[in-house]
């Protein structure tokens, strides 16, 4: 068992076996045949924070930011 993604990711490349990843993180290696989806098997969410002094709240950018981020999670 290995808590860390990126460690887990590469030892399954190199000695086989199964486990769960983030999508993009596992993605290159699924187009290249490397890695395959199993069907049937659970998907977990991964959550998402932004962080951004409370003063800058009312800021366009930040606004835009946030619109941008919550409508790539949808």
């Amino acid at each position: 068992m290995v808590g860390l993604g990126p460690l887990g990711l590469s030892y399954i490349l190199r000695a086989g076996g199964m486990g769960y990843f983030r999508r993009g993180a596992a993605a290159p290696h699924i187009e290249a045949g490397q890695l395959e989806i199993v069907e049937g098997a659970p998907e977990f969410t991964y959550p998402a924070y932004a962080v951004y002094p409370e003063a800058s709240d009312a800021r366009a950018d930040v606004q835009e930011a946030l619109r941008g981020l919550t409508q790539v999670v949808k």
